[in-house]
């Protein structure tokens, strides 16, 4: 397993708010099988989705429960959770792509299963545990490949009750880091300086229910993180936001982080990055970590 890894963001990135004339739109929409290839082929070491259930109590890969946010019918305003998964797959979310089930996603995975794939589920839906769990348990092609990532926290102790040995990575919230009083509008941190408090409540946190990182989004990453990571013992998920954000810009914050990351060499077990184009990201890295001496590239970086 490589140290630095880099994650497909809903595959090849949001597009949502492309309009659907977008050519990412038409070829590679979110969440979409066609994406998630896209990604695997193109320079990802894993993918990100999203998880909702279904009225019928499949577990379907879509961002948002109102589906019409995600499909060319956008006069259509029912939720995920209204629907069966045979209504569910009757839209289109662009070129022509179906909603996936998890067990799609899956099995394409299966089909890269000598990239050793990462695949880390963004969950909202506790009552997606069982049902994930269930395809988890199905699709076990590689051992602890399988990454849980959620805001809510309450929803991590559930399936850290029914797994022992999943890997579950909190997704850090803003006000958390920097305190409420220092967040602004669109959650803009209005400082610098995370809380000492958050260190005390992401190790009770992690004296709980035992997680593999600390994920936070790239606007809030400061390097103290690093540090923090490495007191616990754990691993760091820098994630992007759900605006799309081209990685061809070698200026692209989350750049400039990973390269601190990398040169700086952090103990900690892995690192992964959510991106939206991990092809042109993981250009411009290999560029960035070029240096006079003996190769660094990321792709050797290996614990």
């Amino acid at each position: 397993m490589k140290k630095l890894n880099l994650i497909g963001h809903r595959g090849y990135g949001p597009t949502h708010n492309l309009g659907i004339d977008h050519p990412h739109n038409e070829q590679v929409p979110e969440n979409s099988l066609s994406a998630f290839r896209y990604a695997l082929e193109n320079g990802a070491d894993g993918i990100e989705l999203d998880v909702i259930l279904s009225a019928d109590g499949v577990p379907v890969v879509i961002h948002d429960q109102e589906i019409g946010m995600h499909i060319t019918q956008h006069d259509v305003t029912a939720n995920v959770c209204d629907l069966t998964l045979e209504e569910i797959q009757e839209f289109d979310i662009g070129g022509g792509n179906r909603v996936p089930t998890l067990d799609d996603v899956m099995a394409l995975c299966e089909e890269y299963a000598h990239m050793d794939v990462i695949v880390n589920l963004d969950v909202k839906d506790e009552n997606c545990v069982d049902p994930i769990l269930k395809a988890i348990e199905a699709h076990s092609y590689s051992d602890n490949r399988f990454i849980i990532s959620s805001y809510k926290w309450d929803l991590l102790r559930k399936f850290r009750e029914k797994s022992e040995d999943i890997q579950l990575v909190p997704a850090i919230k803003t006000r958390i880091l920097f305190g409420e009083e220092n967040v602004g509008e669109n959650y803009e941190p209005l400082t610098d300086d995370y809380k000492d408090s958050a260190y005390d409540t992401l190790k009770s946190l992690q004296d709980e229910i035992n997680f593999s990182a600390l994920d936070c989004t790239y606007g809030d990453y400061r390097p103290k993180l690093v540090d923090w990571a490495k007191h616990m013992g754990v691993g760091l998920q820098i994630s992007t936001g759900n605006d799309r954000v081209t990685g061809e810009d070698s200026d692209y914050d989350i750049l400039r982080v990973l390269e601190y990351v990398a040169r700086t060499e952090p103990a900690i077990p892995i690192v992964l990055s959510k991106v939206d184009e991990p092809d042109k990201v993981r250009m411009q890295l290999n560029r960035l970590l070029k240096y006079d001496g003996p190769s660094r590239d990321y792709e050797d970086w290996s614990p």
